[in-house]
């Protein structure tokens, strides 16, 4: 029987706050819904990139404007992002089940 938990249902921007002297403080700058169950995140390209285990895609958020500009159906459950070489990696979740 395998069972998934969706925790998470945005990306959510965070952005520092204060001087190096009095510390940093994290402040939630935008909130952008990407899709099911958001799993990996990483910016390269002028974008930041959210990969969303649950429906199978990864989308291109443009953090001018916070909006998704971008949504591509890949494998199941897609996970691992990186961005190298000019281009954009993707991993997938292992498979977890129990008997």
């Amino acid at each position: 029987m395998t069972r998934r938990i969706c925790l998470a249902v945005a990306f959510v921007l965070l952005l520092p706050t204060g001087s190096a002297a009095e510390g940093t403080t994290a402040v939630v700058a935008a909130k952008i819904e990407t899709g099911a169950a958001p799993c990996g995140v990483v910016a390269g390209a002028g974008a930041i990139w959210v990969s969303n285990a649950s429906d199978g895609t990864v989308v291109r958020v443009d953090p001018a404007s916070n909006e998704v500009t971008a949504r591509v159906a890949v494998h199941h459950q897609p996970c691992g992002l990186a961005f190298a070489a000019g281009s954009l990696w993707l991993g997938k979740l292992r498979s977890t089940s129990s008997s």
